[in-house]
């Protein structure tokens, strides 16, 4: 059998164990979205916001409510010299954004804080052992390696990854963008939610000015 009629097979049987069944968030964007689930109730409920590149998303995931929302979407923003006064914004988000920037990541973190009210939050996810999605996909992290980016920061609230070293096959099972049943019984949530922290897929950073 072909991939294509393999995966088509599989996500046959999978919609089929669907019947029912509430679902949220990707495959791949599950535990990282859950796990900021569980801080956002210790994180301020609203405030200015700045979205870089398509991420005002992260707003729910936060149960956050703008008071007011800046987006700042590539090409026509740049994260490495955002054009906005220093402490600015209360929340500064950015999804999958960290590895496609065309120059220094130090750069661009410094950029974010700047642009940060004092005590107010930058969000950034990104990935380290994602395969290469371009053209421009230049960078991989670390959990490790987002704490060090945000050493300006007075505070690290949450820097973690997610991955385990099945979610290759699950890709390839074209699982990437299938959202996740919310019943711990099922295969695909357990998979979900594994993790092991040497082979992190997704990472993210939560940091305080």
């Amino acid at each position: 059998m072909t991939r294509a009629l393999i995966t088509k097979f599989v996500q046959f049987l999978y919609r089929i164990s669907l019947l029912g069944a509430k679902t949220k968030y990707s495959f791949v964007r599950y535990a990282m979205y859950k796990s900021m689930e569980s801080i956002a109730p210790s994180l301020p409920r609203t405030g200015k916001v700045l979205s870089i590149s398509h991420s005002q998303h992260l707003c729910d995931v936060l149960a956050v409510t703008p008071s007011e929302l800046v987006c700042c979407d590539y090409p026509a923003g740049n994260i490495l010299d955002l054009p906005y006064e220093d402490n600015t914004f209360d929340y500064v988000l950015s999804d999958q954004v960290f590895e496609h920037i065309q120059g220094n990541p130090q750069q661009a973190m410094n950029e974010t804080l700047r642009v940060l009210k004092p005590g107010g939050y930058v969000v950034h996810t990104t990935c380290m052992m994602t395969g290469i999605h371009g053209p421009g996909d230049y960078w991989r992290f670390t959990p490790e390696g987002l704490a060090l980016l945000c050493q300006k920061a007075t505070k690290i609230v949450a820097a973690k990854g997610w991955g385990h070293p099945l979610v290759p096959l699950f890709t390839f099972l074209g699982f990437v963008w299938s959202e996740v049943p919310e019943t711990r019984w099922h295969p695909i949530h357990f998979f979900a939610t594994l993790n092991r922290d040497s082979y992190p897929f997704v990472v993210w950073i939560i940091a305080q000015k």
